[in-house]
């Protein structure tokens, strides 16, 4: 629905605007926008940008290829579905899984996926709303982040590392004054 919003505003823009398509939680590293914007430019397709994926914390790192945030132009679609979904998707047509195919894959990691990093509460929130923790307990399930247990936490299959982080300057900044 929150995606269905969007398309208000972007219908009433130029084929030539570029437009982003990510979750809140996905950061493209804004020192990269110039060179995705090229990308768009020169491919003539969306781009799509892999990130690096740290889960509850900042610095626990899930070393697997997140397929997050795509920029195209307005003329390179008719739903902004299509750019994570796939061309022929649309509000009325759901597609259930991600699919880039049709998008040129920005080379090498262009930013962050945080997920599951917030307060205490916004990860409970997330605990009960969300597919892959569903039916699961509350208490449990942060116990498990607490511990670094995240393959506990979420559907077994997410095992991650504590790393020290190589974030530019502007985001150890950040960091450091919103540390959740």
């Amino acid at each position: 629905q929150s995606r269905a919003c969007i398309k208000n505003y972007y219908q009433n823009q130029s084929d030539d605007t570029l437009i982003m398509h990510s979750d809140l939680d996905e950061i493209v590293n804004p020192l990269l926008i110039e060179k995705i914007v090229d990308c768009v430019e020169q491919y003539q397709k969306p781009v799509s940008c892999d990130l690096d994926m740290y889960v509850y914390r900042f610095d626990q790192y899930l070393d697997r290829r997140w397929a997050g945030p795509v920029v195209a132009k307005k003329s390179m679609f008719d739903s902004p579905v299509q750019l994570y979904k796939s061309p022929l998707a649309s509000f009325d047509n759901p597609v259930k899984r991600k699919n880039r195919r049709h998008c040129f894959l920005y080379p090498g990691k262009s930013g962050w996926h945080w997920t599951w990093i917030g307060s205490e509460k916004a990860v409970e929130n997330k605990i009960v709303s969300c597919i892959e923790t569903r039916n699961r307990d509350v208490k449990q399930t942060l116990a498990a982040f607490r511990s670094g247990k995240t393959h506990e936490a979420i559907n077994h299959k997410v095992i991650t590392e504590l790393v020290d982080p190589d974030y530019p300057e502007f985001v150890k900044l950040l960091l450091k004054q919103y540390p959740y």
